[in-house]
């Protein structure tokens, strides 16, 4: 038998914990009429996958594109640094790396770049702001999805609660239904 992750044989203590995810789940489920969120359907697909890719490693242990899927469908759910032990992608490993590191760093934290990027075009001066959100991820340290919020200039990420500048965006795209700018599923 190859040797698994630690997280592939539950510790009695995480087999609690499931359980316990299990029974919110389950009564999430029992209240009539109820539709998850698009947040939950994410997550709940990514257990499945989980699930799938779990056994297809048990049954054949060697099986690479398994351990991606399980890497994958570990990401889906918030649990980077589980996916990182699987991932046999490195450059996948070390983009899952970067989540991890941008979910543990302080909500407040900024880097030091200008505040907008200027461009000067013909006669006018444009004025951009730095930060983007490069994706929208569930993070488990703030128990909801976040986005990653990218500096353009240094590359800077980090998981936390939209800047002002571009919630205004965000609110603003809401209203025009042809602009898909800031908007996720």
């Amino acid at each position: 038998m190859p040797d698994l992750p630690s997280f592939l044989n539950p510790t009695p203590e995480k087999l609690s914990e499931m359980a316990d995810n299990q029974r919110i789940w389950r009564e999430r489920a029992a209240v009539p009429n109820r539709k998850p969120t698009v947040v939950e359907q994410r997550v709940a697909h990514g257990r499945a996958r989980e699930i799938a890719a779990r056994a297809s490693i048990e049954a054949d242990p060697s099986n690479t594109f398994a351990y991606e899927q399980l890497a994958e469908s570990l990401a889906e759910q918030g649990r980077y640094k589980q996916a990182i032990e699987v991932c046999p992608d490195g450059e996948r490993k070390n983009y899952y790396e970067q989540i991890v590191t941008a979910i543990e760093r302080p909500d407040g934290e900024e880097c030091a770049c200008e505040d907008d990027i200027r461009s000067d075009l013909a006669a006018h001066t444009l004025r951009l702001p730095r930060h983007h959100v490069s994706e929208w991820i569930w993070s488990v340290k703030h128990n909801r999805e976040m986005p990653l919020v990218r500096c353009g200039v240094c590359g800077h990420l980090n998981a936390r609660p939209l800047p002002k500048h571009l919630a205004q965006i965000g609110r603003a795209t809401e209203k025009r239904p042809d602009v898909e700018v800031y908007r996720h599923a």
